[in-house]
């Protein structure tokens, strides 16, 4: 197997709302209403292009699931440094060699971002006009810090924050401003639907399509 951008998207994937099951499969989970799409038409057309396998979509509890039955691809991504087992949301971090690579990091954030992260629009009456806003919002602060010092690294200009929650400590990732959400579509962009219409109604003024 090999590090290809549409790999490290799929890394990505599983970085943020992927777990890795007794190095036996792997499970993608997404909203039921909301990211079916995604699941179905960007990251199970990768899975069977990178991996040649087809996985199996299917509701779990209170979501959707996109399963991997692959033990050489949970291997592959143990290598890496992704393991197995609970607690993974809290530790892992992006592979030192993807993010050492910026065609491959840009990818790999990409997956974490269509999983994870939202694009928010802040009506607040501090803000003259509403105010937009790239947001991670995770418990993983060694996660926040690499994305961060990548990003910076790209000449970005994130901002970091961290809140005690009902839940623990969480930690926030900020692109905030149009320039900055503008230059992160451009540089790196979307693959999830929901970002992708959300991104045309708030950036672009243009109504959301149905068509993906």
């Amino acid at each position: 197997m090999r590090l290809t951008p549409d790999m490290c998207e799929l890394i990505g994937a599983i970085i943020g709302d992927g777990n890795i099951y007794k190095n036996n499969y792997v499970d993608i989970t997404g909203d039921k209403n909301l990211d079916l799409e995604y699941l179905r038409r960007r990251l199970l057309p990768i899975v069977k292009e990178q991996l040649k396998y087809v996985p199996k979509i299917g509701p779990g509890s209170r979501s959707i699931r996109l399963r991997i039955n692959n033990r050489k691809f949970t291997f592959f991504l143990n290598n890496l440094g992704i393991k197995s087992g609970k607690g993974k949301s809290q530790t892992v971090i992006i592979p030192s060699k993807i993010s050492e690579n910026w065609r491959l990091a840009k990818a790999c954030i990409r997956g974490i971002m269509d999983t994870d992260g939202c694009l928010s629009f802040d009506k607040r009456r501090v803000y003259r006009t509403p105010y937009l806003r790239i947001i991670l919002h995770i418990k993983n602060r060694d996660l926040i810090y690499q994305i961060y010092s990548i990003l910076e690294s790209r000449g970005f200009a994130p901002t970091y924050s961290t809140q005690v929650a009902y839940n623990g400590r969480m930690h926030t990732l900020y692109l905030s401003g149009k320039e900055q959400v503008l230059k992160y579509i451009k540089d790196i962009g979307f693959s999830n639907k929901r970002h992708i219409l959300k991104t045309r109604r708030l950036i672009y003024k243009q109504a959301p399509v149905t068509q993906w």
